[in-house]
């Protein structure tokens, strides 16, 4: 089904979504790479992608995200580690779903700073 660009709710995430502005080239570097090394055979985070995602786990916020969805869907992780960094979390996910994490870490707080609380 073709998407409607002319249809009410296209129109607000058009607004929203120029409302948002620019995007530090950290996380657009990060997703980037984070795609290239999914699309490569066997899907595994190259040493350039450890070290680019380092760069965007530094912030408390996401830290705590990772920290969360770690404990969500790889609980028995925490069973046999007494203590966790984040390169440990890391490695606990794939390319793809740490793309969608930071994506969606990062549009959940710059839409929070400039979108109305009601929208």
């Amino acid at each position: 089904m073709p998407i409607d660009l002319n249809e009410e709710s296209w129109k607000l995430s058009v607004v929203t979504a120029k409302r948002l502005g620019y995007v530090p080239s950290a996380f657009s570097q990060t997703i980037r790479i984070l795609l290239q090394d999914y699309a490569r055979p066997g899907a595994e985070l190259r040493a350039a992608t450890k070290y680019q995602i380092a760069r965007v786990f530094r912030g408390p916020s996401f830290k705590a995200a990772l920290y969360f969805v770690s404990r969500d869907y790889a609980d028995e992780f925490f069973v046999k580690h007494d203590a966790v960094i984040v390169g440990d979390l890391v490695t606990l996910f794939g390319p793809l779903d740490l793309a969608a994490l930071i994506t969606s870490c990062y549009l959940q707080r710059r839409t929070r700073k400039v979108v109305n609380p009601e929208t």
